[in-house]
């Protein structure tokens, strides 16, 4: 079930930023001889061209969301792309939010057959959109 239909509470959210670091540990030693390919240099989605979604902001009808977003392009631009370089390079998950965090009850907590009850502990069973 995906976490966006679930109550969500601290203990999930916990496992969910568990989950993300334990990945990003496993991605940053994550070696293989065609790494290179997924490090598309001119990648759209790639959180390092975010300075490149500038060409886009004509299609935001909404102004308000238009110049929230062009803000924080500009930020982008003048503190963060003058020290990409100092930033460690990996693999990682750009889209890690709750519609592509999959969750199941656990198992010990049988007692709440209904897996939206808020009371029911869940876990992490994956990660979709990688």
């Amino acid at each position: 079930t995906p976490l966006a239909q679930m109550p969500i509470g601290p203990q999930i959210l916990y496992k969910a930023g568990r989950t993300l670091a334990q990945m990003n540990r496993v991605l940053a030693e994550f070696q293989h001889p065609t790494r290179e390919s997924l490090q598309r240099e001119d990648f759209l989605w790639k959180l390092s061209n975010t300075h490149m979604l500038d060409t886009y902001l004509h299609v935001m009808e909404e102004e308000s969301h238009r110049q929230m977003v062009e803000q924080i392009i500009q930020q982008f631009k003048e503190k963060i792309l003058p020290n990409l370089s100092k930033f460690r390079k990996s693999l990682n998950h750009g889209d890690f939010s709750h519609t592509n965090i999959l969750v199941q009850p656990v198992k010990s907590s049988a007692e709440h057959s209904d897996p939206t009850h808020p009371q029911q502990e869940l876990d992490i069973s994956g990660i979709l959109d990688f």
